[in-house]
């Protein structure tokens, strides 16, 4: 307890004892009474205060305010049922009581009845169009039922009453977080920083954003800020923690780990899946096993828990328990499902996997059609794009080829899913095969506005545009750029899918489809016979690349695709895992297995888990055939 603490506490217990001398020659003075539970409310003498407020009401019936203040006294005891009661007792007794309704709502949010809570947050507001608290209140209960953007709407109006309202600054920066709207995030923190410069949440969640914005010192110095603060604040031990492992800083993690003492339950289960994943990391497999080992489930943080089972999963798999891998990796993808993330881009993911099974359609439909050459003079820069289905090496070859002096690797960009939004009717082939020169002109540019921002100078090497769902995007890319060369990915498509099925993506529409086998199945399939049906109507110039011949003649393979962009070889791509290194964040899951020399060890895994895949060899079996496996 701070001495400011001490003074306040020491002022309520001399007036209480005031309070309790006026008592004995009035006690039945309401006013006196409604005070002093007041003032135990205040020395968090929870149970006291609601008992002095019960008396209250005895001698006062109808008496609406101590209604009100002993459901507060019964929200702090967690009695959130009583503390309900309480507010329509209130409420019945004043109609338009605003802090009733506030209150009503604070704690019907706390036993899951957020939309009757959102319901009174209005109307408290529809009482006091400038009541702080019951915007807070209700944008909290948006952030319950995932809906950040509701949640960011009363935030600004927050803000707007009070601006130098650091709590509202600190959450509408969470909420605009969550809608990947980084720059504006950093910005409300800095905001909250500047009016209360010992914030330490708004540092650590300073920091957190920074991280996604690829700020890697920055994010350390907030991290650094927050713990000097408050040193037992773990929230930011363990974004630093993350930081660290996604920059494949090991040693720098084990470092940070030294010297932490977690408290909870919660806090130890995730400090030592720290622990676990650094020593994995350094292929202390026992050891990690060790750490694992000494963690209950239901102790790890839910936001950590997709990931928790993965290293579980790995671990076991390394120990060849590949039936207890294979659970631990179903109860990854079952706690992203569980996650809010997941349950805001559910029906987005959906959307996205209808429209590019339409497209397929249209494909299908469209190769009994003779093409429609388009006739726009290209004078452009022809990009070449490097894509393939998600884990069929697509990030190894991205870390070979960004080796070589004259290639510039863009990782992961939307480029041309910007592009798109240039066409009338991204999703009706036609739309895109006859789009006209004014169009196509606005999408070329829209194509590098969006590059510049990750390539400095475009005539000094050939630019490589990698995301491998660009393979989705054929009929849009020939369009616009009908030079562009294509390296194509390819891995066993069983070790595909199960690798996908293996991972924990950062959620969007597209990699929210990864977490069912039956779904990457049908993906895979769906988005290989649209490249099959692609490359042949638009006569793609493709190099195909299978992840097996790489690691095993690794100069070979490495020298026929420079061959096919018109290089020469170079030593440094026998390096390329120094490349790796040098580079501070990786934006795939491979970045802990891009740093190594290459290995093996991937190839043809799929054959320790034949027995959960059988029913989708069929299904999967003409790729199989397709790419020689």
């Amino acid at each position: 307890m701070t001495q400011s603490q001490q003074n306040t506490n020491k002022k309520l217990y001399q007036t209480l004892k005031a309070i309790k001398k006026s008592l004995l020659n009035q006690p039945r003075n309401i006013d006196l009474i409604f005070k002093k539970g007041y003032v135990l409310y205040q020395l968090k003498k929870y149970k006291m205060a609601a008992d002095t407020f019960s008396h209250a009401i005895k001698i006062k019936p109808g008496f609406a305010e101590a209604y009100n203040a002993r459901s507060i006294a019964h929200h702090e005891l967690g009695k959130f049922t009583d503390a309900i009661i309480d507010c329509e007792k209130a409420l019945k007794i004043k109609p338009e009581y605003k802090e009733s309704f506030f209150n009503l709502a604070r704690s019907q949010q706390k036993i899951n009845q957020t939309d009757k809570a959102i319901q009174n947050y209005t109307k408290a507001i529809s009482l006091d169009r400038n009541y702080l608290k019951a915007f807070l209140g209700r944008a909290e209960s948006w952030k319950i039922k995932n809906n950040p953007e509701k949640a960011v709407e009363d935030y600004n109006k927050a803000v707007s009453i009070d601006p130098s309202s650091t709590i509202a600054l600190l959450n509408r920066g969470v909420a605009l977080k969550q809608l990947d709207r980084f720059t504006d995030a950093v910005a409300d923190y800095r905001k909250a920083i500047l009016l209360k410069p010992d914030f330490v949440e708004a540092h650590a969640n300073l920091g957190n954003t920074l991280q996604e914005l690829g700020k890697i010192d920055d994010a350390k110095e907030s991290f650094a800020r927050a713990i000097s603060l408050e040193p037992n604040f773990m929230e930011a031990h363990l974004y630093l923690f993350e930081l660290l492992e996604k920059t494949n800083d090991v040693e720098g993690l084990l470092a940070a780990l030294d010297g932490v003492k977690p408290k909870s339950n919660r806090e130890t289960a995730d400090f030592l899946f720290y622990k676990a994943l650094a020593h994995f990391r350094k292929e202390g497999h026992d050891e990690a096993l060790k750490f694992v080992s000494k963690i209950a489930d239901k102790d790890v943080s839910d936001i950590r828990k997709p990931k928790y089972y993965k290293l579980k999963g790995d671990l076991l798999q390394h120990a060849r328990n590949y039936g207890a891998a294979f659970m631990a990796y179903e109860a990854s993808n079952v706690a992203v499902k569980e996650s809010s993330e997941y349950q805001r881009q559910k029906d987005a993911a959906e959307q996205y996997f209808q429209e590019k099974k339409y497209m397929l359609r249209q494909l299908r439909e469209h190769q009994k059609q003779a093409r429609c050459n388009n006739k726009i003079v290209v004078k452009w820069e022809q990009p070449t794009f490097l894509i393939g289905f998600p884990r069929s090496g697509t990030t190894l070859l991205d870390n070979i080829l960004r080796s070589h002096s004259r290639i510039d690797v863009v990782e992961e960009q939307p480029m041309i899913a910007r592009a798109l939004s240039a066409v009338k009717n991204p999703q009706d082939l036609n739309s895109i095969e006859q789009m006209d020169e004014v169009t196509f002109t606005s999408a070329c540019e829209i194509y590098f506005e969006e590059l510049r921002k990750h390539v400095l100078q475009l005539d000094a090497a050939i630019v490589i545009d990698k995301l491998p769902l660009n393979i989705l995007e054929l009929p849009m890319i020939k369009q616009l750029f009908p030079n562009a060369k294509f390296i194509f990915a390819v891995r066993h498509p069983l070790d595909c899918i199960l690798s996908c099925w293996m991972q924990t993506f950062k959620l969007n529409p597209a990699m929210a489809n990864m977490l069912d086998l039956n779904q990457i199945v049908d993906f895979y399939c769906m988005t290989m016979e649209s490249f099959q049906i692609s490359k042949k109507r638009y006569q793609l110039d493709v190099h195909r690349v299978r992840y097996e011949d790489l690691v095993v003649n690794f100069t070979g393979e490495a020298s026929n695709i420079l061959s096919f962009l018109g290089l020469s070889w170079e030593d440094a791509l026998l390096k390329y895992h120094q490349t790796a290194q040098a580079r501070e964040k990786i934006l795939t899951p491979s970045h802990s297995q891009v740093i190594k020399p290459i290995y093996k060890a991937a190839s043809y895994r799929w054959k320790h888990y034949v027995d959960y895949l059988e029913d989708f060899k069929a299904q999967v079996q003409p790729w199989i055939n397709d790419f020689g496996y």
